[in-house]
């Protein structure tokens, strides 16, 4: 497909206040209303074809459990600003979220019929999902408050000292239409994870149509295999203040209407030590096009990360990495090794044929040219490629199984934790999102 095909085809794509008694229950004849006078929802279990609505910001307080059974629907209140409705897990709290694939959960708004009577990219309708945790951040403390949320309220604190912390489960996930404005240029992300540690199982998870980021991490440990981003209007990830866990199969789709950055890294309060470095493997990143103006991935100060066997197509601006000429620009990290983009496939990327797709960018400092060519000579060093994979775009959807060679060396990486691969890309053989995930449902990805 040539470059114009895929401009054209990709602008076709477009609880309750539950205390232990739950005596703030209130069941009508169809709904079941869960809202939050500040005891919390309680020890509660959501139950597959009852009706509910989330009224306001509910919690699930510490020592509280909320478990959803597989295929219930969890609908929010419309609203913006103090009205927003939003599912808070606290410190100490878990959810237990575990759909399968025959029966995902799904968190949507209130209007929702699930036939489509909310189109796609309608974002906003209500707030998101937010777990806090226990593990390690990069913050002022050792606990903040997180963003989006009410910060005179104790409950939005996060951060701690054990990394193997857990929250419980997300699992066959679907999150869908969230993002409501509380303030100018405060939105609330899909999923939110604030210092969540890596006794936390998130798998199978989808952020659709998210007024800010698909999924940020603030910090934390956890580690992530199969998220779709999709459609929403910032970033689709977004990693901040310290994260570093590790990511496996991500797909991240924009159309040419919404969109910062696919993928955004940023610092935390100490740039030097216990900077932001997830290990992201098996990402298939579709971008805007590349009149859209936006990038791939953005470096930050301070942040670092690594990226494997990862597959970046139809985008304006390939990975930008800030250089300031400091000790702790995110160029450093690329200097010390903290910083690296490895055994990846970049096709249709960039304005014009020698833009490179490894770039310095800087707000105050000339880009020294050595600095710039030290770049582009990693990036083929790197065992990067440009070349087509062979996703085919089309008007009825992506076809998201690479038709060309896509082999790459055998993911490397010694921690224990990612699943061996020899390609790039999300997909080889097996299209993950079928079945549960709302994409797949739709016909937009096949």
């Amino acid at each position: 497909m040539n470059k114009n095909s895929i401009i054209l085809v990709l602008a076709g794509l477009i609880i309750l206040v539950f205390s232990s008694c739950r005596k703030s229950e209130y069941v009508t004849e169809e709904t079941i209303i869960l809202k939050d006078e500040g005891g919390g929802i309680g020890t509660l279990t959501l139950k597959e074809g009852k009706r509910y609505l989330v009224d306001g910001f509910v919690f699930v307080n510490e020592g509280q459990v909320l478990t959803i059974e597989p295929g219930a629907i969890i609908r929010f209140k419309t609203g913006t600003g103090e009205n927003t409705s939003a599912l808070i897990v606290c410190r100490g709290g878990k959810i237990i979220a575990e759909g399968t694939e025959s029966k995902p959960i799904i968190f949507t708004a209130e209007s929702d019929d699930l036939n489509g009577n909310i189109p796609l990219q309608v974002s906003g309708l209500w707030g998101g999902i937010i777990i806090l945790g226990n593990a390690p951040i990069n913050a002022y403390s050792t606990i903040s408050r997180i963003e989006g949320v009410p910060i005179y309220d104790e409950r939005t604190e996060y951060g701690g000292n054990n990394p193997d912390d857990d929250s419980g489960i997300l699992k066959y996930v679907s999150i869908r239409h969230a993002g409501s404005l509380l303030t100018p240029g405060n939105e609330i992300n899909g999923l939110t994870l604030g210092g969540v540690g890596r006794g936390t199982t998130i798998e199978f998870v989808e952020v659709i149509s998210n007024s800010d980021d698909g999924f940020e991490f603030f910090g934390g440990t956890v580690n992530c295999r199969y998220l779709i981003s999709a459609f929403c209007e910032d970033d689709a990830f977004d990693f901040d203040d310290g994260y570093i866990g590790n990511c496996q199969f991500l797909l991240a789709i924009q159309t040419n209407s919404a969109g910062d950055f696919l993928i955004e890294h940023d610092g935390g309060y100490n740039e030097y030590i216990n900077c932001t470095k997830p290990t992201i493997a098996n990402a298939t990143v579709i971008g805007r096009g590349i009149t859209g103006n936006r990038g791939t991935i953005l470096f930050r100060n301070g942040s670092g990360g690594i990226y494997k066997n990862s597959l970046f197509i139809n985008q304006a601006w390939g990975v930008n990495i800030q250089y300031e000429n400091t000790n702790h620009d995110a160029f450093s990290k690329f200097l010390n090794g903290t910083l690296k983009i490895e055994n990846n496939i970049f096709y249709y990327i960039g304005y014009s044929d020698d833009y490179p797709l490894l770039k310095l960018i800087s707000n105050t400092q000339a880009i020294p040219q050595e600095k710039q060519e030290q770049l582009n000579s990693y990036f083929h060093q790197a065992g990067n490629l440009i070349k087509n994979p062979g996703i085919r775009i089309e008007n009825n959807g992506i076809y998201i199984i690479p038709e060309s060679d896509v082999s790459m060396p055998l993911l490397n990486e010694q921690k224990s934790w990612f699943i061996p691969t020899d390609y790039a890309g999300a997909f080889k053989n097996v299209n993950w999102t079928e079945g549960w995930s709302y994409l797949y449902q739709k016909g937009f990805i096949k």
